[in-house]
């Protein structure tokens, strides 16, 4: 039997991979691949991360209403947790990054973005102050939060920037937009480390491993497709949506890959053997926004239909409900720590806190 984690030969009684320690029970997997995946990992992907070695269920979070947040000036657009987990960024339309303190809810100084054309897109990154932002004219700003001040102006896009991300050490940076090209930035220089055209058009979200040598971006065409960060070759592209890709998010130890949009499911594939291992449904439209918990299996999502679902990513099943406003969202995010969730409406924020 193979394991859909890392592609090993194992047992065929045997109930959990002798490499890797993941579940190898087709049940608990979901349905097989159209194609055996390979007898080993893909030369190009890194050697997998083992997830833990239980498979049971995990017990469903508590999750006690924090705060809400009501920025005013324009749509909410975009939202992050800065690295402590300590304060959330919003990007409005009316161009200014409001920082908020989580456990109060009291909005910091204002960093107002002074730019020419409309803000679309923000991301912090995992580590320090710098923040990201993407604009209608195709130009990324990279500020820092705690100053203010601009740091960098990149200019290589053609059209407006819907999706901006970091590398987890925050050297990289990936911006993609409406001209179907991926970018990836040198922070400390600038430079264009590659340039990735997708085969679809325009792309709509971007994610980059935490080991930083994976990047997958999902285009209208519905096809997410996935390169090697050092080589800028293709590793695959998986093409089991058929519409427009709108979210996507890499597990923390990167042995998962979660993909949704238009056509309103949520899918998990393991990284190192393309094999998808579940179809979670439960919107009724549009999903716009999937995260993953720091624990590698919880994984939200919310939709246009205004819903914001935890689901258990390892076996496939729904876990819980939390309430927002029934206004479609934009954005779901965990704080690094996993102790808090955000989701954003276009005129409210709502944080719960893990108990």
């Amino acid at each position: 039997m193979l394991c859909p984690f890392c592609a090993a030969r194992n047992s065929e009684k045997s109930a959990s991979c002798r490499t890797c320690g993941g579940p190898l029970s087709t049940a608990s997997v979901g349905p097989a691949p159209p194609n055996p995946a390979p007898s080993r990992p893909i030369p190009s992907r890194p050697a997998p991360v083992a997830p833990p070695q239980s498979s049971a269920p995990p017990p469903a979070p508590a999750w006690t209403p924090l705060s809400k947040l009501q920025p005013t000036g324009g749509a909410i657009i975009a939202l992050a947790f800065s690295a402590a987990g300590d304060i959330v960024a919003t990007a409005q339309g009316d161009g200014a990054v409001r920082l908020w303190n989580v456990a109060s809810g009291e909005m910091l100084p204002l960093l107002n973005i002074k730019a020419r054309a409309e803000l679309r897109c923000v991301t912090f990154a995992a580590r320090g102050v710098l923040l990201a932002c993407g604009h209608a004219d195709g130009a990324v700003h990279l500020w820092n939060a705690a100053t203010g001040k601009k740091e960098q102006t990149f200019t290589e896009h053609a059209g407006a920037i819907n999706t901006l991300t970091f590398s987890h050490d925050g050297a990289l940076l990936a911006g993609a937009g409406v001209d179907g090209v991926v970018t990836l930035w040198d922070v400390a220089t600038g430079a264009v480390r590659h340039s990735f055209n997708a085969r679809g058009g325009n792309i709509q979200a971007i994610a980059i491993a935490a080991d930083g040598r994976t990047l997958a971006a999902g285009s209208d065409d519905g096809v997410v497709s996935l390169w090697n960060l050092h080589s800028g070759d293709l590793i695959s592209a998986l093409t089991r949506h058929h519409l427009w890709v709108a979210a996507l998010a890499f597990a923390p130890n990167g042995n998962a890959l979660a993909s949704a949009g238009y056509d309103r499911v949520v899918r998990v594939w393991a990284t190192h053997s393309d094999f998808l291992l579940h179809t979670m449904s439960g919107h009724e439209e549009t999903v716009t926004c999937v995260a993953f918990g720091p624990d590698n299996r919880i994984l939200a999502s919310g939709g246009a239909d205004g819903a914001l679902h935890l689901w258990d990513a390892w076996q496939g099943g729904f876990v819980q409900t939390l309430e927002h406003t029934g206004k479609p969202l934009c954005r779901v995010v965990f704080a690094p720590s996993g102790q808090a969730l955000a989701a954003a409406s276009a005129d409210m924020v709502r944080l719960w806190r893990a108990v």
